[in-house]
């Protein structure tokens, strides 16, 4: 009677392997929490809740985004993160009011095409998966506030649009590169540069060499040693080798080769994609030790309650002892 008053039914972190079948009872539930349980799988009956509106599935033992949650149309918040999901259906755009929906901390690969059509969707939570592309028209999404993407084996997104959860970063990226996604090397290229207010000048007003229309082909980015000849001429390019008989210093020089060593290896301690299968075994013991600690918390709960349930059972028998003698 509570829970049909409330509309709200929580029932976390009760170690519920299976949802019972009396809460499929209350058609007129609007939030219903079953998080920190041992729940596997979803059964049907929950289309029976029409009027839900959030729902609560995360840390659990769900290895298959269950298809029909897909059903409940009034589903507004939806969180499934901390589980075990590979994927999500292409039935997610049946989810038309869906306005959060968090699947962080799983092992998903890709996302379904369709999921540009939640036109309502504002919030998207994918952080700590195994995402390594993005659908082609996720640039369309413009309606979303957040979009997490961390701890993701991304190649065709910025790193620091990533890391910064600079979403709308992350969807104008998309939407200038959603027809071949090149690899991004922080840099514009030649010709939006040629657009630019004055970003491929020299300190003499003059043109880099390189970036003029017709050039031989360079990119216009000067290298890290400046030669302290004059610069060469337009049809002439910095990265042309040394002439014979020249021989850079910079190249012979053993401090310069192993500083220049050092920042690379700095730059790949930094870098947390430097390897996807290393990647891969930190976030499987991560979530390892995530899983021991709930195995031990849910232990420690269920002593206290022991505990708790023996020492009320000692005083109801003293209690009685007392009335009778």
């Amino acid at each position: 009677c509570e829970a049909r008053a409330s509309k709200v039914l929580e029932l976390n972190n009760f170690s519920i392997k299976s949802i019972p079948a009396t809460i499929f009872e209350l058609d007129d539930l609007q939030a219903l929490d079953l998080s920190a349980n041992d729940i596997s799988r979803v059964p049907p009956q929950v289309v029976k809740l029409r009027d839900l509106r959030k729902l609560r599935l995360n840390h659990n033992l769900l290895f298959r985004f269950p298809p029909v949650l897909t059903k409940l149309a009034s589903l507004t918040q939806l969180y499934l993160n901390h589980n075990h999901l590979k994927g999500i259906p292409e039935s997610i755009c049946e989810l038309r009011n869906l306005r959060r929906l968090d699947c962080s901390v799983n092992q998903i690969l890709a996302l379904p095409d369709s999921i540009v059509q939640l036109s309502n969707l504002t919030h998207l939570d994918l952080h700590r998966n195994e995402l390594s592309v993005l659908p082609s028209h996720i640039h369309s999404m413009t309606h979303l506030q957040m979009l997490k993407l961390e701890q993701n084996p991304l190649d065709c997104v910025p790193q620091h649009l990533i890391a910064a959860n600079d979403t709308t970063g992350i969807l104008r990226f998309m939407g200038t590169n959603s027809g071949s996604h090149p690899p991004f090397d922080g840099m514009s290229s030649s010709s939006e540069e040629e657009e630019g207010s004055g970003m491929t000048r020299d300190a003499a007003g003059g043109s880099v060499p390189g970036s003029a229309p017709g050039g031989s082909g360079t990119t216009g980015v000067q290298p890290r040693h400046i030669p302290s000849d004059p610069l060469p001429t337009s049809g002439s390019s910095l990265l042309q080798p040394p002439a014979s008989g020249e021989v850079s210093t910079d190249l012979e020089d053993p401090a310069a080769t192993k500083s220049s060593q050092k920042r690379r290896r700095a730059k790949r301690a930094r870098d947390p994609d430097r390897s996807p299968a290393e990647k891969r075994l930190k976030l499987m013991e991560a979530k390892l030790f995530e899983t021991q600690q709930q195995l031990l918390e849910e232990q420690s709960a269920r002593r206290d309650w022991q505990l708790r349930a023996q020492q009320l059972e000692k005083e109801r028998l003293g209690g009685k002892l007392k009335k009778m003698r």
